[in-house]
């Protein structure tokens, strides 16, 4: 996130909104002298705790508690005192705290908070002094889910429960700690290294999802889908971005370790480091085993030093080879046997209670440094020996391989920040600890400072062998190390990234930020990070000057008219999001209005790669005039920048800032920086200055100096340099002060423009508010009415403007008549200035000042989504008229209306299906002369708006439109029966021949005469149908006993009368008939009525009247539409009326279901809402392109409301465009081509990098038919939430669920299969319940019931029981 001063070019600070939010607040509660909690500690932040309700977890110093909680810690030296311990039990708990501490920063002094897991570190790093710690000790809980195969830690548990909770609640182990007293959240974000890490990766890279506490309070899950980078900043990167309150990690079989430590003396350390020399150079192949040597000196074990090899294997092998050459070596004691981990890790731990001292460094597996560091550590124990004694103290040195294939499975699980990739080769993770047994501290400090010069002679070593490795692994780390820092400069600009990233659940505080501020400064956010379109529109609604975007969301951002381009900065990053700078050329190509405008530079790389990448997108140099942002750390940088480029601006953390240089050296001077690509005059070498007021009047003009611009910062005032008195604090003798609000320069640079709010008197010696004379215009007259505001006699009329609201009101509206009524551009220029007046003086009167008058201006100006510009209806001539005509239309064709026609005020809120092409130029379904679908990419900006877009359904009408044609349809065929229906029919399909709306079985054998094949494939297709569903049938009723002598079952039985609408149209489908006709006889259903439209000559298809006769269907209607539902809803006089109406068709098919079966005296239900048909195809580089697009083009036949849908996982550029070779080809081999390009027209292809994003999407979507065209398809089963049927591999087409598998085709469209089934057996089936209470039974239950009815008020209710309780006598 950016701010910066306005019109500022030369600096702009980079800082963290949530502190500045704080700060403001912190200064708002000064200046209005808002009291802090009442003492009742004397401090502050715990006072705080306590009075936002949070006693029962704090622990003062005067708790019993306390001192044992301070001793809980592993080292002595750790064993801070803080003001208080605060020790939460849920993730909601300690956002409260976060939110707590944040809100009572001002007044408690130099004090700061500390987070505590298990407290196994070293000092300074969980626990503090001056100030809180969050104790994480009482969330200590591990879950096994079988579901996810996941278990979920909380980070105050230590490793040794972990293990024994899983073990036996599971089965199942982790990637965990091997000291048992180890806590989880310390280990997992410092990496974690584990008996294991060569399977798994470190214990971090086995974490897929972090539950995280932000700075803000907010609550946050982290992983690969949900803030991955915050997920993968959080691998390695400690507790630097928000406290963690849960890990999920991946869990493995709970397999004993094959585990054993060898004790060898000192005498046979050129073997030992011999055999960890090669052990570490061991092949992945030998992942499974696992190997930490340590050497010990403690004279509590023996005099000599000790060598402890502890070897293990995690498959359970005791006959592994790895070990062979550790195993040769002669041993004090050797121990070789099957383990669980939890017994190992709790029989691991290293001693608490001494102070202690510990470094790490990483080195190149070699056996030289090996040798080194052995010399080196017996160095430290004799002179520490001989210093403070040997009894006193005793040290510690462990080799630990690390192995290149670390980092490769680190990358394998999503990465981390450790920079595991950039150790070239096999390296040794080394650690040396001393420990002092007395806790005397003067001892400790000797050991540390020998440590100390050991560890820096092991580095230079390493280093002259051309040995060394960068990392400093975190969990070792002492405080004068560097962890962070060693993970490289690309890792340390993204974990820079990720803590600059202000989370989405602060967007209402960044708002209200912008808001208050923003008259006041230029705001700049970075919004590379944010999902959706409407985020980034939300904070420039709320005055944000700028944002940052990736290229990919400029060319979302920049079609929208109402952003202007100045307003959006094109920001190019090496990582987090990194910019792809190939593409990024091409849309420069393309887009030529770009290569000139504002351009940002992420990263903090330097001169050098800005100037690389302008040369590649050749805008090197880059026009003077053109603003580059440049993130930088040293002033010299800077300022090289500034000299080289004069329109560069430079981004710098506001933490290496300072006003004053003499505090601390090592920060940036703002002066220096700010003055870096600034014009001094070339005679008397001081800065031209511009004076002006807070609305950018000028005030004067004066001169200033590098220590006048100084001092104006470090003050806060206006401060000039006088040619004859030096330094000029205006006002200081006249009292004619300034208050700074910000410095800029004019677009030369030559001249700078302070912009003050003035006080006194006026900025001129005369008095005057200007040196240029009187204010003019708004800015006189405001000063004016404040005037006489002050001095107007009481009860005058100007007085009575102040304070009388109704007056000044009645004006107000007077002259806005006035102004509307004048028409001469005298008259408006003189209405609207007394309208001026009267409106200025409402502000004056309530304290509102010109300048936030014109802030709101300013706001408006910068708006993208505007409100729609009507006025209100009071407003308007004709206010009280009636523009909508819904509700009324003639009776005409339900076919083809156009919704607009009927109601053009009517906005469409979905898009409209395409229609068939009109002719050769239509290019409707087609790119480029192929019929191709649009493409989307999850990886495109803002994808998630984009695609909830592009998946919406296509319609042609909105639904007030189609129930204003249905409902006199309805109306008509329930008045008039047959007549209305055969009046429909023949108006619709054209059969003017047709007498009856009815043909009655048995059927006529002529109208059922079929290819022999037909009636084969019929017969087959029947056959699976009613094998499918016969086998839907339940077996028996269900019969529960709930109590003694209380018995309730449950039945089926079928629906009597089922009515089956069989679509006509465009397609003749039989296989509907059978879809719902066959399931219909299988329940058992005693009335059958099919409704299908007729052909042109009367008759319908001779495949629907076999079908018919097959299902013992009673009749067939001749109608179709509207006017066959309400035929069967409620009956004619030849249609028998049914009971549930079934089948899919056209929106006016689905509307008039709709309507019947709202209507209580049809008396009908019906199956489900359906649409026109849909399917989604998932495929992967397995997929054959010709299968995926004859899938696409089954369904894309059916209409042109039709919507086919491809998700291509992981799918190259060329492996679309062999499926959409495969479409183009296929469709325009089609007889109904014009057709399958309407709907192509409204289809999609989604590429996504995943099968989980994959199925993501399809189950937002929720599809008629979902085709799985992907390896192992029907693993994704359990996955699949959200389908009408689904078709599992490449040998199952959707045809064969259409048409002859035996499920059924008749589905839920439209997004219903998030709510409904599609047609099976239970659709013609209704249950009954029945419950049977014997004498035994109600005597029990009858309590209960007379009791809840009495409740309820049921006397009745009440009496049925007890006149039959009174009758057994009880």
């Amino acid at each position: 996130m950016l701010l910066v001063f306005p019109h500022i070019r030369a600096i702009v600070a980079s800082v963290l909104l949530q502190p500045l939010i704080a700060s403001a607040r912190i200064h708002d509660a000064r200046q209005n002298g808002t009291q802090m909690t009442p003492n009742q500690t004397g401090f502050p932040p715990c006072d705080a705790l306590i009075s936002a309700g949070l006693e029962d977890r704090i622990i003062l110093a005067t708790s019993e508690a306390y001192e044992s909680r301070v001793q809980s810690w592993w080292s002595a030296n750790a064993r801070l005192r803080p003001w208080c311990f605060v020790q939460p039990q849920s993730s909601q708990e300690v956002s409260q705290i976060i939110r707590v501490l944040a809100d009572v920063s001002f007044g408690a002094g130099d004090w700061h908070v500390a987070v505590r897991s298990g407290g196994h570190s070293f000092p300074y790093s969980n626990n503090i002094a001056n100030g809180v710690t969050i104790d994480l000790g009482m969330m200590n809980g591990s879950y096994y889910n079988p579901n996810t195969n996941l278990a979920s830690v909380e980070p105050g548990a230590t490793w040794k429960d972990v293990c024994y909770n899983l073990l036996h609640n599971g089965n199942v182990t982790v990637t965990g700690g091997r000291d048992g007293g180890v806590g989880v959240g310390g280990f997992l974000l410092g990496g974690g290294n584990s008996y294991y890490a060569g399977r798994t990766g470190l214990g971090c890279d086995t974490v897929v999802n972090f539950e995280v506490v932000l700075a803000n309070g907010s609550i946050v899950e982290a992983n690969a889908k949900n803030n991955p980078a915050l997920c993968k900043a959080l691998k390695g990167g400690g507790l630097n971005f928000g406290i963690v309150t849960r890990c999920d990690l991946l869990v493995l079989p709970a397999v004993d370790l094959a585990y054993g430590q060898s004790v060898i003396t000192s005498n046979h350390s050129d073997e030992v480091l011999e055999a960890v020399k090669d052990f570490t150079d061991h092949p992945e192949e030998l992942a499974a085993d696992a190997l930490i040597t340590v050497y010990i000196y403690d004279t509590a074990i023996s005099e000599d030093m000790t060598i402890v090899v502890i070897r293990a294997n995690t498959n359970g092998d005791l006959n592994t080879t790895s070990f062979d050459k550790i195993n040769k070596i002669p041993a004090v004691t050797r121990t070789w046997e099957h383990l669980t981990l939890a017994d190992a890790a709790n029989g691991s731990q290293i001693a608490a209670g001494t102070k202690n001292t510990g470094l790490t460094l990483t080195f190149l597996n070699s056996p030289s440094i090996l040798r080194k560091s052995v010399f080196l550590y017996n160095g430290l124990v004799s002179s520490l020996s001989e210093k403070i004694g040997p009894e006193t103290f005793y040290a510690q040195m462990f080799f630990q391989p690390f192995p290149t294939y670390f980092g490769k499975l680190a990358q394998r699980n999503g990465g981390n920040v450790l920079g595991l990739d950039r150790i070239p080769s096999n390296a040794i993770l080394w650690t040396a600890g001393v420990g002092i047994k007395n806790g005397d501290d003067s001892a400790l400090a000797v050991a540390q400072a020998a440590l100390s010069i050991m560890t820096t002679e092991l580095r230079e070593f390493a280093s002259a062998d051309g040995a060394a490795a960068d990392l400093v692994y975190l969990n070792y780390a002492d405080a004068s190390q560097d962890p962070l820092g060693s993970y490289g400069p690309e890792n340390v600009v993204f974990m820079k990234d990720v803590a600059r990233q202000v989370p989405a659940e602060s967007s209402q505080k960044v708002t209200s930020f912008i808001q208050q501020y923003f008259s006041l400064l230029a705001i700049y956010l970075d919004v590379r990070q944010l999902k959706t379109y409407n985020e980034v529109v939300d904070l420039l609604n709320a005055g944000a000057s700028k944002v940052f975007v990736t290229f990919e969301q400029l060319k979302v951002l920049s079609q929208e008219p109402t952003i202007t381009p100045d307003r959006l900065v094109l920001t190019i990053s090496p990582n987090n999001p990194q910019t792809d700078i190939g593409k990024l050329k091409e849309f420069l190509q393309n887009n030529s209005q770009w290569k000139s405008s504002e351009w940002a530079f992420n990263g903090d790389k330097g001169k050098e790669y800005v100037d690389s990448v302008l040369a590649e997108l050749e805008n090197y140099p880059p026009n003077p005039d053109q603003t580059i942002y440049v993130g930088i750390d040293k002033l010299e940088s800077g300022e090289e920048l500034l000299h080289k480029y004069p329109g560069d601006s430079i981004i710098v953390s506001s933490e290496n800032l300072t006003f004053d240089k003499s505090q601390d050296a090592a920060l940036i001077s703002v002066t220096d920086l700010f003055l870096a690509g600034a014009i001094p005059d070339r005679k008397n070498g001081l800065y031209a200055t511009n004076v002006v007021d807070e609305r950018g009047n000028a005030l004067g003009f004066v001169w200033s100096s590098r220590e006048s611009v100084a001092e104006a910062f470090r003050t806060g005032t206006g401060v000039y340099q006088s040619r004859k008195r030096g330094l000029w604090y205006k006002g200081a003798s006249s009292g004619d002060t300034q208050e700074l609000i910000s410095i800029g320069f004019d677009c030369d640079k030559d001249c700078l423009i302070f912009r003050v709010r003035q006080k006194g008197r006026g900025f001129c010696h005369l008095g005057t508010a200007s040196c240029w004379g009187p204010l003019n215009g708004l800015s006189r007259l405001n000063k004016t009415l404040q005037s006489r505001k002050q001095d107007a006699p009481q009860g005058s009329y100007t007085a009575r403007l102040f304070s009388d609201s109704d007056l000044v009101t009645a004006k107000i509206k007077e002259e806005a008549n006035e102004l509307c009524e004048a028409s001469t551009k005298e008259d408006i220029a003189a209405e609207a200035a007394d309208l001026f007046y009267f409106a200025l003086t409402k502000c004056v009167a309530a304290g509102v000042s010109l300048e936030s008058v014109e802030r709101n201006l300013d706001l408006k100006s910068l708006k993208v989504k505007r409100r729609k510009g009507d006025a209100k209806p009071q407003f308007l001539q004709n206010g009280n008229e009636q523009h909508a005509t819904n509700g009324t239309s003639d009776q005409g064709s339900s076919h083809g209306v156009d919704a607009k026609s009927l109601n053009p005020e009517k906005k469409e809120t979905v898009k409209e299906a395409a229609s068939v092409p009109k002719s050769k130029e239509d290019d409707a379904g087609t790119k480029n002369g192929l019929i191709q679908m649009k493409r989307y990419s999850t990886s495109e900006a803002f994808s998630s708006d984009t695609l909830k877009t592009a998946l919406q359904r296509p319609s042609q009408k909105s639904n007030e439109m189609i129930m204003s044609l249905v409902n006199p349809i309805i109306s008509d065929v329930r008045s008039h029966g047959d007549s209305a229906v055969l009046k429909y029919t023949h108006k619709f399909e054209k059969a003017t021949s047709l007498k009856s709306p009815v043909l009655k079985a048995p059927f006529p054998e002529s109208l059922m005469q079929l290819p022999p094949e037909t009636i084969q494939a019929i017969n087959t297709s029947f056959d699976n149908i009613l094998q499918f569903h016969s086998a839907q049938k339940e077996s028996a009723p269900l019969r529960v006993e709930t109590m003694p002598g209380v018995v309730c079952s449950r039945f089926s039985r079928p629906i009597e009368k089922v009515g089956l609408y069989i679509p006509g149209g465009t397609a003749v489908l039989p296989s509907t008939a059978m879809m719902l006709g066959v399931p219909a006889m299988a329940a058992g259903c005693k009335s059958i009525v099919l409704a299908s439209p007729p052909r042109s000559d009367g008759t319908v298809t001779p495949e629907i009247v076999y079908i018919a006769h097959r299902v013992g269907a009673e009749s067939i209607i001749l109608a179709g539409g509207a006017q066959a539902v309400a035929a069967m809803a409620y009956g004619t006089e030849s249609v028998t009326k049914v009971d549930k109406i079934l089948g899919p068709g056209n929106q006016f098919v689905t509307a008039a279901k709709m309507i019947v079966s709202n209507d209580t005296t049809a008396a009908v239900s019906i199956d489900m809402p359906a649409g026109p048909s849909e399917v989604l195809v998932i495929a992967d580089k397995s997929a054959d392109p010709a299968f995926v697009a004859s899938d696409l083009l089954s369904q894309a036949e059916h209409g042109t409301d039709s919507q086919v849908i491809l998700i291509a996982v992981d799918l190259s550029g060329d492996q679309l465009s062999a499926i959409e070779a495969e479409l183009h080809a296929q469709a325009n081999a089609l007889p109904r081509v014009d057709i399958v390009r309407g709907a192509i027209n409204h289809s999609v292809t989604i590429s996504v990098s995943s099968i989980t994003e994959a199925l993501h999407w399809s189950n937002y979507y929720a599809p008629e038919h979902l085709i799985l065209q992907v390896e192992n398809a029907a693993s994704l089963l359990p996955d699949i939430q959200n389908a009408g049927s689904v078709f599992i591999g490449k040998w199952t087409p959707e045809s064969v669920g259409d048409y002859s598998a035996g499920v059924n085709h008749s589905l839920p469209t439209y997004g219903y299969a998030r709510q409904y089934s599609g047609v099976n057996l239970g659709s013609f089936m209704k249950h009954i319940t029945s419950s049977e209470l014997s004498e035994e039974g109600l005597k029990g239950l009858g309590g209960a019931v007379e009791r809840l009815a009495e409740v309820e008020g049921l006397e009745a209710h009440k009496r049925a029981v007890s006149v039959r309780l009174k009758a057994m006598g009880k």
